[in-house]
């Protein structure tokens, strides 16, 4: 059973004397949108047992982005990201 645990990362906007603005996303941050989305299209795709070539490459980029980050074999295989959240960036990936 495909199981995801995670952190939401937003976007939240920032007000800074008298206009908003919105924080730079890091690397770190944009590997871990990626992954977690690609998580979600994933699990999506397989419980509705559609687009299974799709699924097979979606797999593919989720573990070489996961290997990219730090994440161990098992961790991987099993779907289990987790990270650290400082204010509107990921500040550390938990890798076991």
């Amino acid at each position: 059973m495909l199981q995801l645990r995670f952190i939401a990362c937003r976007r939240v906007p920032r007000y800074h004397s008298g206009s908003f603005s919105v924080p730079r996303l890091t690397q770190l941050d944009k590997q871990w949108q990626e992954l977690i989305s690609l998580c979600a299209k994933e699990k999506e795709f397989r419980a509705e047992n559609r687009h299974l070539k799709l699924v097979r490459v979606i797999s593919e980029r989720i573990e070489q982005l996961a290997v990219e980050m730090g994440f161990s074999d098992r961790l991987i295989q099993r779907r289990e990201f987790r990270a650290e959240k400082d204010g509107d960036h990921i500040s550390r990936i938990i890798t076991e």
